[in-house]
């Protein structure tokens, strides 16, 4: 599945576990979104996962490449963040990261 961030990138990501509440998972250098889905047998019934592939990961593609001297920066991810909070009706979530 995918989200647009315009002139960031076109952001991928994977979707697992049931639960009421939502958990963004965004993960470190040289790994993907699928990470986290070893996180899934024992908190699924809790969250439901929606794990990003950052830029230049996984099956994230870039849109524009003037950010990239500065890096992929806070307000980047806050733009993905709320993106997908008012695509999916989202109010409240959690984060992890590694």
């Amino acid at each position: 599945m995918y989200i647009t961030v315009p002139d960031v990138a076109r952001f991928h990501y994977h979707t697992f576990g049931k639960g009421r509440e939502t958990l963004f998972c965004f993960h470190g250098f040289g790994f993907t979104g699928e990470q986290f889905k070893i996180l899934e047998p024992s908190l699924a019934e809790k969250y439901t996962f929606v794990a990003f592939d950052i830029p230049f990961h996984g099956q994230t593609t870039l849109l524009n490449t003037e950010w990239i001297e500065k890096g992929f920066q806070k307000e980047h991810f806050y733009a993905l963040i709320e993106s997908y909070c008012q695509q999916e009706g989202i109010g409240r979530f959690s984060i992890a990261s590694f």
